[in-house]
């Protein structure tokens, strides 16, 4: 099973899905979950659960997302690391490097990009 609960096992990631706009007939949702998974299953690991921002320019800090910044701030229990389509997913100022980086090192310690992106 690829989703199932934080187990300490050393291959429990978090799903990191961003996007600036949500449109009713877009798939890019369905998409990047499909990549998410694809990631995943490449490096043998799990997802405990999704930090989903919709909505969320990558002009906005990764730490103060409404999903994916509580999990950064050690505030949603533990995870081995991230998974995310593209590292562009985790956002950052205006596509900043260096804030999307911070974001990469303040996760535990696995972080796992889907390598058709």
């Amino acid at each position: 099973m690829i989703e199932r609960p934080y187990g300490g096992c050393g291959t429990c990631l978090l799903g990191v899905r961003r996007l600036s706009r949500v449109k009713p007939a877009t798939s890019s949702p369905e998409r990047l979950r499909e990549n998410v998974l694809a990631a995943v299953a490449s490096v043998d690991a799990h997802i405990i659960g999704w930090a989903d921002d919709w909505e969320v320019s990558d002009a906005t800090d990764p730490m103060t997302h409404p999903k994916f910044g509580p999990w950064l701030r050690d505030e949603n229990g533990p995870y081995d690391g991230l998974v995310a389509a593209a590292v562009d997913r985790l956002g950052g100022p205006g596509g900043n490097r260096s804030a999307t980086e911070d974001a990469v090192r303040a996760s535990p310690g696995l972080s796992v990009f889907d390598p058709s992106e």
